[in-house]
Order: structure tokens, then sequence, then C-alpha cells
């Protein structure tokens, strides 16, 4: 019987999930001070709306998660309580633990800091950004969360920018983040204006992942750099005659007049060399062997999607010419010759899609397509309506189960 109960719980917080929920958490805290190994620890906090599920995600001293506690639903005026889970069973490694608690996106956050000494949990802060600093000086900053958790926040999240431009006018996050962590690893100024900065050993795709994922990164780059890419800086540390570069803008039709969608066109190499292709677009593209005419051959190479920053390598094995082209963008089109052979014609985009030729409607063809269309926009209307009264009606629904679910789980705990 109770497993039913359970199993009905499950399939009204499928039903829930109708019209999603949204409130900020706005306190979070301990239920108790401290919390030995053998005592179940619990949270608790309020929530701003009431009526919501409330999720606390743990994270160990290595930032790994750990668990997520919950309560299935706060009370009317936001407070929440989550079920109680064994401290030796979440705890297993020394240090301090961040527990982050939302009810939407971990974004939206509050984070409490834990610390546990191996026998005992207890807690040390909470992180609230929204709420103003008592002092300008930049001081909230955890040295042990590290710079990349501050640049990320500031370059990602405009709510996190705004709350710190606006309290903290005469810093820059650098240097709020220096002031905490001096020996962050943030960019150095370079001492000339040539990108000489590349190591080798870390290999393209890591300058390339920075710079596309890492917003400080590239304003770093952009800011000391104005004259080269990222790709061009890369060049000069680690040169590559078997590389093909997908140029920026090749998303839009254009670049075929020239064969510029694949820099170069043609690429001539050997047997068992390795060709990688760059793809410096903003777009995710494919490198996919065959043409857009015939489609892919299925018998050599398809890289699949591969986002912008990002790369794709692959080593002829046989001699012969390839054609490739991209599936999401036909036009882009690229050929690598592996030996000494000779070039043959590529088939070209659209060479045999010409349009056949349809002659006009008829004047009763237009006006049955006017009745038509005045058909559909009066049904249009219609299932408007229709979409309101069942919005009005699932918004009631909710508020029903809601009830339902608080009396049902308070049922089951008590059991």
């Amino acid at each position: 019987m109770l497993y039913a109960k359970i199993a009905i719980i499950g399939l009204i917080l499928l039903i829930v999930t109708v019209t999603p929920a949204y409130a900020l958490v706005t306190s979070l805290t301990l239920e108790n001070d401290d919390y030995t190994s053998d005592e179940s620890i619990v949270f608790s906090g309020i929530e701003s709306e009431g009526r919501k599920m409330v999720r606390i995600d743990l994270y160990n001293p290595n930032g790994i998660f750990v668990n997520t506690f919950t309560d299935p639903l706060s009370e009317v005026d936001g407070s929440f309580t989550t079920i109680p889970k064994l401290v030796k069973s979440m705890f297993t490694t020394s240090g301090r633990y961040l527990a982050t608690g939302y009810t939407d996106t971990t974004s939206k956050g509050i984070t409490l800091l834990l610390y546990y000494d191996g026998e005992r949990v207890i807690k040390l802060s909470t992180s609230v950004p929204e709420q103003n600093p008592a002092t300008k000086i930049p001081d909230f900053i955890d040295p042990y969360r590290g710079a990349q958790y501050y640049l990320d926040r500031y370059y990602n999240e405009p709510a996190y920018k705004k709350w710190f431009d606006t309290n903290y006018p005469d810093y820059t996050i650098e240097e709020a983040i220096k002031l905490a962590i001096p020996d962050s690893n943030l960019e150095p100024k370079p001492k000339t204006g040539i990108p000489d900065f590349i190591d080798q050993k870390n290999g393209a795709e890591f300058y390339l992942n920075r710079y596309y994922n890492e917003p400080a990164y590239k304003k770093w780059f952009d800011t000391n750099y104005p004259d080269y890419t990222i790709e061009e800086a890369i060049a000069l540390a680690i040169p590559s005659q078997n590389k093909v570069t997908i140029p920026s803008r090749t998303s839009i039709t254009g670049c075929q007049e020239t064969d510029e969608c694949y820099l170069p066109y043609v690429l001539r190499i050997n047997k068992f060399e390795e060709v990688t292709w760059f793809n410096s677009d903003t777009a995710a593209h494919t490198v996919t062997s065959g043409d857009p005419n015939n489609g892919p051959d299925g018998n050599n190479f398809d890289s699949s999607l591969f986002m912008a920053g990002t790369s794709f390598s692959y080593t002829f094995r046989n001699e012969g010419q390839f054609n490739y082209f991209c599936m999401v963008h036909p036009w882009m089109q690229g050929t690598v010759l592996v030996g000494n052979i000779q070039m043959e014609p590529i088939p070209r985009w659209g060479d045999n899609t010409q349009p056949t030729p349809q002659p006009p409607p008829s004047n009763s063809e237009v006006d049955h397509l006017r009745e038509k269309i005045a058909q559909l926009e009066q049904e249009n209307i219609s299932l408007k309506m229709q979409i309101e009264k069942l919005q009005e009606q699932i918004a009631k629904l909710n508020e029903l189960v809601m009830e339902q679910l608080k009396v049902i789980y308070d049922w089951v705990v008590s059991r």
C-alpha cells in the first residue's frame, strides 16, 4: 500500500511539471548548529513564492557533486525543511563543502559554506550576492572557490555583473580577485604585441577552447593582440601544413563564389597524414565526405556537428580525391587530394537543382486560396481561445494537485 502511495506521488509530480514553477531561495541554513557523523543533517530556509519544490545540491572539497537534498513542497510562507540524510553517507572527506539551494536553476541559487572535520559538520557562511555589501572594499571573495569561479559568474551572469559593478564601481572583477587571491592565475599583460605565449605542449585545442569558452580569456587576448586572431596566434607557435580553417560568416551563402568556405579549398597531402579542421565561425558545421548534390558517400569521414572554437581531425590511409561538404550549410565544399593524383571536377552545390517553371495561378485558384486563408485565420482564433481555457484549467488543476500532494506527503512521512 505504501509503494502505491509513493507511486501516486511520483505521478502527481509529473503532472505538476506541466506549468514550470519559478522562485528564489532567499535564505539557507542548517536546522541545528552542528551535526555529528551518526546524525541526520537537515537544511532549512525560505523561498520567495511558497508551495515550491526546493533542492539543495552538495559539493565536496574537490568540487565534485555529492547528492541533492529536497523538500518536495515548501509551506505557504515559503519556509522549507529538507528530508533528513545521514551525515556519514554524505560527508566522506574532511574539508569545506558547498551547499547550493535553488528552486529552478542553480545560477539563481544561494550557497551555504560548511566544514566537516571528520566527526561533525558545522556552518561557516552563506553567500548571497544580491545583498548590498557592508563596505565598498570587495571582501566577498572566497579563495577556496578560485579565481575562475568569479570570472565565470561576472562574464556569464548579467545579474551578477550588475551587482558587482553597482557596489564596487572603483574595482574591476580582476582587481577584486587579486585582493583576496594574490597568486591567482589571471592572464599577465604581454611584454610585446606578438602572441608568443602559446606552449606547443598544450596543443591548439587547449587555446581554442579557452578563447571560445572563457569570456575573460577572450577579452584578455583581444585587448592585448588586436592584430591577430586566436587561430593566427596558434599557427605562429604550432605550424601545421595539414590544417583547414572554417572562416567566419560561412554559414551565410556567398563564400562558395570564391571557394573560401573551407581554407584552403583544396589540400594535397600524403598517405597516412592527418588533416585538422578548425571551426573559426560562430556557427556549428560538419565536415562530411561526399557532395551536396548526392549527399554523404558513407564510406569515409563525417565529423557530425562540431561547435565554434573546436576542431575535427581525420587520418587519410588511402590515395584518392576526397570531396567533402557541410551538411548544415551545403554550399560549403572542399577537397583533400591524397597522393600524386590528378584532381577531378567537383559536383557543385545547386548544379542539378534548377527549378521547374510553374504557370501563374488562375483567378479561381486565387479566390480559393483567399477563402482558405480566411478559414484558417478563424480556426487560429478558435484554437487560441481553446488554449487559453485549457491553461486556466491547468492552473486550477495544479493548485488542487499541490494541496493534495502536501496532504499525501505529510501522511507518507508520518507513517
